[in-house]
């Protein structure tokens, strides 16, 4: 279950940006920034870390998922 989980997990990274590029090119570097933050967060174990350091990763991911939303929804939808 957990492998299955993990699999869905990386497959889910390309297709997002996918869909962010079809957007627009800033949107796509929203994703990949909203990527690469869960990354550092999850992966490499910044959360453990000093608070300043875990909580600017927090607040980096929350406005790269803002500024997609916001951009995203200022274009017309394409689907």
């Amino acid at each position: 279950m957990m492998r299955n989980a993990l699999i869905l997990r990386w497959l889910l990274v390309p297709i997002c940006c996918a869909i962010s590029a079809l957007y627009s090119m800033d949107a796509l570097y929203a994703s990949i920034s909203i990527a690469l933050s869960t990354v550092l967060y999850n992966e490499c174990g910044i959360h453990g870390g000093h608070w300043l350091i875990r909580n600017v990763i927090i607040a980096l991911d929350y406005a790269s998922f803002e500024l997609g939303a916001t951009l995203v929804a200022s274009k017309s939808a394409l689907f």
